[in-house]
């Protein structure tokens, strides 16, 4: 395995780890804000997508096509773990109030998967997708290609 490889590699997984706990943390984040009625619940969620978006790009801008891959399987394991740990994120919210928490938010359970990861891996996608196609694009037409071009 190369050293690019490598490096990829660590790379992929650090994202990964990074989107998983930031989205851990706008999970108990956005449930505070729920039970404390601040409204920014919307904002703080606005913030997790984009923190993947960023972070995807940045595997695409590493490895090309190997990062968007890379950048699927993060926004992938991310929300999965997101999905699975929105009742420790619920209850790690709850501290302060358990009883506060279930009286004004009930409980929580888990939505459908699908409709968990959705916007997420779409967005995603489609941003790693065309980052990549404009690196692709600036690479092949970009200042330092245009002299193949051009006629003497």
């Amino acid at each position: 395995m190369s050293q690019e490889t490598k490096s990829l590699l660590i790379l992929i997984l650090g994202c990964t780890a990074a989107a998983a706990l930031f989205g851990f943390g706008a999970n108990v984040l956005s449930f505070r804000s729920a039970y404390e009625e601040s409204g920014r619940e919307v904002l703080i969620l606005l913030a997790r997508i984009t923190v993947y978006v960023v972070l995807a790009i940045i595997l695409v801008f590493k490895g090309g096509w190997r990062g968007l891959a890379g950048a699927l399987f993060m926004v992938s394991v991310a929300t999965t773990a997101e999905w699975w740990l929105l009742p420790a994120a619920y209850s790690w919210a709850a501290l302060s109030d358990p009883s506060g928490y279930r009286e004004t938010l009930g409980t929580v359970a888990r939505p459908p998967y699908v409709m968990w990861a959705l916007f997420d891996v779409l967005a995603v996608g489609i941003a790693a997708a065309a980052t990549q196609g404009l690196r692709v694009i600036l690479m092949n037409f970009g200042p330092e290609a245009q002299h193949h071009y051009r006629e003497d």
